[in-house]
Formats: structure tokens, sequence, C-alpha cells
């Protein structure tokens, strides 16, 4: 599947979805639009925000992960919320594994 969809909410709340899988060999030739159109909607979400935040922090670590795929080894988070990133290279079948699913609130 590749499927990756970020967007605010009624509530402020920041939606970013993503399923995506990458062979190594796409990420080393560079054909990787999907993840740089998603990197590109994350940072734009980040700019629109002046809040000094929880929320900006963990889109921060996401981004600065998927920048340095194919070399960072895994970003793995999850909370309560059922909040869940998981960036991951699976070695068996040659693939990146990008999963994210998260709805982050504003801080009150």
């Amino acid at each position: 599947m590749r499927d990756c969809k970020v967007q605010v909410g009624g509530f402020g709340e920041w939606i970013i979805k993503c399923d995506l899988e990458l062979t190594f060999d796409e990420v080393m030739r560079g054909e990787i639009e999907e993840l740089v159109e998603f990197i590109k909607s994350l940072e734009s979400l980040l700019k629109s925000s002046s809040e000094d935040s929880f929320r900006k922090n963990v889109l921060n670590a996401l981004i600065s992960t998927l920048k340095t795929l194919p070399w960072t080894s895994r970003l793995e988070y999850a909370d309560d919320e059922h909040n869940i990133i998981d960036v991951y290279p699976d070695d068996k079948n040659k693939k990146w594994i990008i999963k994210c699913n998260l709805c982050l609130f504003p801080d009150e």
C-alpha cells in the first residue's frame, strides 16, 4: 500500500496517516516522490504552528528520520492515545516500511 495523508482537523489537531513501503532500490535511485511530498506536507504543518510543543517534537523526529533514509536504523513511537510511528528497514524483503497513524492535539 502507498498512501500518505496530512491534514488539520476541526479542533486544530494534526492528523497524519502514512502507509508506505519503498524498496531499497527505489530509495537508492531517488524514486521517492511520495516520501518527498509527505515530508513537505509535514514541514508545512510545522511552519503553520507557532507553538513550541510536544507534538512539534514528535513531527521533528519523524521528519529527521525520513530525511536520513536509508541510513537510519529505526524510529518507533507509540503512546496511550494510539498514536503510532514505525519506520524501519525490512532487511529480509529489502524495503523500508513507513507507518504512521497520528492524531496530535494542541497543548492545553
